[in-house]
């Protein structure tokens, strides 16, 4: 047998609605400086996938995120 657990072919048509993204875990005003308290994961991903967490930590948000809103690519600025 083999030892890694990989998805059937039939659940490949669902990959995207079963990841988890990055969402707001709390409301958070424009200009938060984003910490892993400030987000949590949801499904379905997608902007930033829950594996992309290390991307969004440390960010700046450009505009308000109300709880349980999903973290846009275009709402987050480099540091």
């Amino acid at each position: 047998g083999q030892h890694a657990k990989n998805p059937a072919p039939s659940e490949a048509t669902l990959r995207t609605a079963i990841r988890k993204g990055v969402v707001a875990a709390r409301d958070l005003g424009a200009g938060t400086v984003l910490t892993g308290a400030d987000l949590m994961f949801a499904r379905p991903a997608t902007d930033f996938a829950a594996s992309e967490i290390g991307s969004v930590l440390g960010k700046t948000l450009t505009r308000p995120l109300a709880k349980g809103a999903v973290v846009p690519r275009d709402s987050v600025a480099g540091r």
